[in-house]
Order: structure tokens, then sequence, then C-alpha cells
């Protein structure tokens, strides 16, 4: 576990006692007490919040539990996708690869979706963004098909992809992500002050 991973698990007790603030603990750890329901149901988890709040963390964390749990699990993140697929259009391995890892794998993460969506556009970029809908659409709707849970991270509320990603999937997302909202301050700033502080000594 990194120093992330180590800072959220120090301070999971004192989130708890700010229920109002960081009501997003005690979903995601409903959601973890409920990991073989979710994966018979295909339910995944759509977390939003801004840079830095720990998002991909903890779905790496959800993802190292169901592990333990002997369900089957993959992490990857939206830009890896994108130049997976650029790369290996003729490539009969990467094709068999991804076809496995989108219809088997219990328990799926798709980390840092809409990045590019939010940056300023220029030609490869929104290349790729138009990549991104494609295969999200893909992804999901099969996964979808075959019950099998999908937990995507990114700085966008669901809301603002609606008009993305396009009424059939939005209404999808609806039924098989619940979405939580990760509050708090840069975890990111706050280790590197702490680094900071033991490099100087203090």
């Amino acid at each position: 576990m990194g120093r992330s991973g180590e800072f959220i698990k120090d301070n999971i007790n004192g989130f708890k006692c700010n229920p109002d603030k960081f009501e997003f603990v005690n979903k995601i750890e409903k959601y973890i007490n409920s990991l073989e329901n979710a994966a018979q149901k295909g339910i995944g988890l759509y977390l939003n919040g801004p840079h830095g709040v720990a998002k991909t963390t903890i779905s790496v964390i959800i993802l190292k539990l169901a592990i333990k749990k002997y369900f089957r699990c993959f992490f990857w993140k939206s830009s890896e996708i994108i130049e997976f697929i650029k790369s290996g259009w003729k490539n009969e391995y990467r094709t068999v690869f991804f076809d496995y890892i989108i219809n088997t794998v219990d328990f799926l993460v798709i980390d840092d979706v809409a990045r590019l969506f939010n940056t300023e556009k220029n030609e490869k970029s929104s290349l790729d963004d138009a990549m991104e809908k494609s295969y999200i659409d893909k992804i999901f709707t099969k996964r979808d098909d075959k019950n099998l849970a999908t937990i995507i991270t990114t700085n966008n509320v669901l809301n603002e992809n609606k008009d993305r990603f396009g009424e059939a999937l939005y209404s999808n997302f609806k039924e098989k992500l619940i979405e939580i909202n990760i509050t708090g301050k840069d975890f990111r700033h706050i280790i590197g002050n702490q680094l900071e502080s033991e490099l100087n000594g203090k």
C-alpha cells in the first residue's frame, strides 16, 4: 500500500467522526461489505470528485478486497485503454486480451474517465475523447449484458456526462452504478506536506 493508501487507512476513523462531510466513507464500506451481492448483480460504482481526493486509491482498495474474496479483478486507466486500442487494431493477441478483460473479470476499474473532455481541445485530444466515448459504451454495454461490475472514477458528476455519453448509456449508468461523491482535501498536497516535514526533520 502506498502513502495515499496508508493515509486513508490511518484517517478512516476520523472520516467516520464527520458523517455529514465524509458520508462517502459509509457508502463505500457498505459496498465493500456487499461485494458478493455486487458481483452477482453486476452493480458497480461511479466515484466522482476533484483531483487528489483518493478516488483511484479507493478503487484499488476495493479491488484488493475483492481479490481476497477470489474475484477476478482488473484496473485500467482510461488513457491506457485508448493507447491499447490504437496500437492493437491489427494485433490478434491484444484483441483477445481486450475481449477477455471486458467479458470475464468480475470487477473492472476504469480510472480517470472524461479527463480529456475536461482539458483544452486539440486534434489529438478530440480524437482520443471520441474514442473514449466509443469504448466506454462498448465496454459497459457488454459487461452490463453479462452482469459484470464496473467501477468508474472521474472528476465529473454523473449528470454532467448525460449529453456526452448519450441517453441510453446514461440510463444504464443510473441503473447499474452507485454514484458516490468523494469529498475532502487534496490528499496529494497533504502527503506532500508530510514528506516535506519528514525531510526537514520536523
